[in-house]
């Protein structure tokens, strides 16, 4: 059993600067790539200039990843399809290019819904078991969630995530540590952290 990611760059084609986009693609690959490396069966490859796919060989660490890459490519907006099940054919670790299997068509299947969908949802996932739907919820609240913050409420987020310090977020955004409890607060931030926890932990211990 394997993980397939696919994602793309949301509207990619009306970035003024197209070529910096796409090798800051690049360098954020390559980098998750090497962090996650041990991870990877196939490891991250762009494959339509906007667009990548790779292929994981543990279960629990797609939602990490794409947190990761999200992060290192914001602005610019991301959505992926993730995909559980077995690979029909050989594949390849230095490229997720020419392998075919049951986690790629599901993950295509969930990016292709998510391009007709509503323009919050960035990850949709798919198994084939009945709790797909409770972690697409969760996923769904999530982002919610996370759509509605303020610019500031973002800041401080990705920076707690980060440094896991109030004191550090507030030395590193130039503001009191009070300022920074009330944007976390006001972003629900210890609220999403502890479903992600919930959701990371339910991945680690499924059986497939």
């Amino acid at each position: 059993m394997y993980c397939a990611i696919i994602g793309d760059i949301v509207d990619s084609r009306k970035s003024k600067d197209r070529q910096g986009l796409q090798d800051q693609f690049q360098r954020v690959l390559a980098a998750v790539n090497q962090e996650y490396d041990t991870y990877f069966a196939s490891n991250l490859t762009v494959t339509l200039g906007d667009e990548c796919q790779g292929l994981m060989n543990v279960h629990h660490l797609w939602y990490e990843v794409i947190q990761k890459i999200r992060e290192e490519m914001a602005p610019a907006r991301m959505r992926f399809g993730v995909g559980i099940g077995q690979m029909s054919t050989h594949f390849e670790k230095h490229t997720a290019i020419g392998a075919d299997g049951q986690p790629y068509w599901s993950a295509r299947q969930m990016l292709d819904d998510l391009k007709k969908g509503r323009n919050y949802r960035s990850i949709l996932y798919h198994a084939g078991t009945p709790e797909d739907l409770l972690i697409n919820a969760l996923l769904a609240c999530i982002e919610t969630i996370q759509s509605s913050r303020t610019d500031k409420q973002t800041a401080a987020a990705r920076a707690m995530a980060r440094f896991n310090r109030q004191e550090t977020v507030a030395h590193k955004l130039g503001i009191n540590q009070s300022a920074v409890s009330q944007r976390l607060q006001s972003a629900r931030y210890y609220e999403v952290e502890e479903v992600e926890k919930q959701l990371i932990e339910y991945l680690i211990n499924k059986k497939y």
